[in-house]
């Protein structure tokens, strides 16, 4: 045999010695993971013309996420995100408070996989809904927008805490269009007087709005 054959030989059984312990470290990183968010929502852009984002306040937002990893670096999943409203637009004698609540997906990539420092970036895409409540001394307006999100970015560090424990801060900003639109009166204490209309945002008003949300990630690797 000559000494080219022999290298050729050499290199098919190294191949075949390695894929059980390829498919062994990839079995050992993949799996599902849960992630717990707490995010400080910061809106800007136009809601829709002339209202811009923030008349409807800022947002404290926690987050759930469920994904599962492929690897130990490409992961799927999916969020989801309710936030309440501080501050905002509230004029005169009015009492307000709001809400936002998000949903969707997220394709996440995670570097240094086996390091202390783990850097990791995302995209997704999902759906926003916005809601926010005027009420006086006789009544109650109640107005909420919704639509699709065009598409988010996450980028973030993860600090590794133990093999299945991970923290660290993250920023996330969406892009979003609001395409409907629920507005519901009432006057309090007359039984009946609530009233719901619903319809969608018209194209001649309709507009882009970004939140930008800085927070923290604590991730459980299951």
């Amino acid at each position: 045999m000559t000494s080219r054959a022999s290298c050729s030989s050499l290199m098919v059984v190294a191949s075949l010695l390695a894929l059980p312990a390829a498919a062994e470290d990839a079995a050992r990183n993949s799996g599902l993971a849960i992630g717990l968010r707490g995010a400080y929502g910061l809106p800007t852009g136009t809601a829709f013309e002339p209202i811009e984002q923030s008349a409807f306040g800022d947002a404290l937002a926690p987050q759930l996420d469920v994904a599962y990893f492929f690897n130990g670096q490409l992961s799927l999943g999916g969020y989801f995100q309710y936030g309440v409203s501080m501050g905002g637009n509230c004029q005169f004698d009015k009492r307000c408070s709001g809400s936002v609540m998000r949903l969707g997906v997220d394709l996440n990539y995670h570097f240094a996989p086996g390091a202390f420092l783990r850097p990791w970036v995302g995209v997704g895409a999902g759906y926003e809904r916005i809601q926010r409540t005027f009420k006086t001394d006789v009544t109650r307006i109640e107005t909420s927008l919704g639509g699709y999100e065009l598409g988010h970015l996450n980028a973030g560090l993860d600090i590794q805490l133990s093999p299945s424990v991970s923290v660290g801060p993250y920023l996330t900003t969406t892009l979003a269009q609001y395409s409907t639109a629920t507005v519901t009166t009432e006057a309090l204490g007359i039984p009946g007087s609530s009233e719901t209309e619903t319809g969608d945002v018209p194209d001649s008003v309709k507009a882009l709005h970004l939140w930008v949300q800085p927070g923290v990630r604590l991730l459980f690797r299951l």
